[in-house]
């Protein structure tokens, strides 16, 4: 038995880690890109699809590079259908989530996105999440909207205004249910003249 089967059998893997390397990148993205706007959102994909389901757990809980890889898939191709140049805000997570889990999942999925084009970029230093609230899928969906009230603000006002003035800007989260992130958000970002708002999940 080489090393890597003994270590295997030592630590089996996870179903979500065997369904994800059994993957391969064409194949999710034939099977799982399902774009659908709503307005001013979109999602690229349904989470209840298990593919993408696991890719998502992977990449939150377990810095899964293969599952990072997978979703920013799904990234790559909304951003390919741009016609114009877009700042990427990643939806934070609070300071006490960071420091537990020692990295922001939506923000690596957007840099190794990013690795493939240049024509888009990263911001993560506009938005802060100055509440550290329970996840928003373990409440209700009536908890869900006072969960985030006052949740996020902008991390300097002066700062955000010279980056975003008259930009358009794409908040990313990695799964939404009923929009109040992305609601929350808006009402803070409303605050930047100019800026034109739009929001994506990778799955909903």
């Amino acid at each position: 038995m080489d090393f890597a089967k003994w270590l295997e059998y030592i630590f089996p893997p996870s179903q979500d880690e065997v369904l994800v390397k059994r993957l391969n990148r064409n194949d999710f993205l034939s099977l799982c890109y399902t774009a659908k706007l709503n307005s001013n959102t979109q999602s690229l994909s349904f989470f209840s699809e298990p593919s993408v389901r696991a890719s998502i757990h992977l990449a939150k809980f377990h810095h899964h590079t293969k599952a990072i890889d997978l979703l920013s898939i799904l990234l790559k191709r909304h951003l390919d259908t741009l016609s114009s140049p877009h700042i990427l805000i990643p939806v934070p997570l609070s300071n006490t989530r960071y420091r537990q889990r020692g990295y922001n999942q939506v923000t690596e999925i957007i840099n190794h996105t990013l690795n493939q084009t240049d024509k888009h970029q990263l911001k993560d230093d506009i938005l802060i999440r100055i509440k550290n609230t329970p996840p928003q899928t373990s409440l209700s969906r009536h908890a869900r909207k006072s969960n985030l009230h006052n949740a996020f603000t902008v991390k300097n006002i002066k700062y955000a205004k010279k980056i975003l003035k008259d930009k358009k800007v794409l908040v990313v989260d990695d799964v939404t249910t009923t929009g109040t992130t992305f609601k929350e958000i808006e009402k803070v970002l409303k605050k930047i003249p100019g800026s034109k708002l739009s929001f994506l999940s990778l799955a909903h």
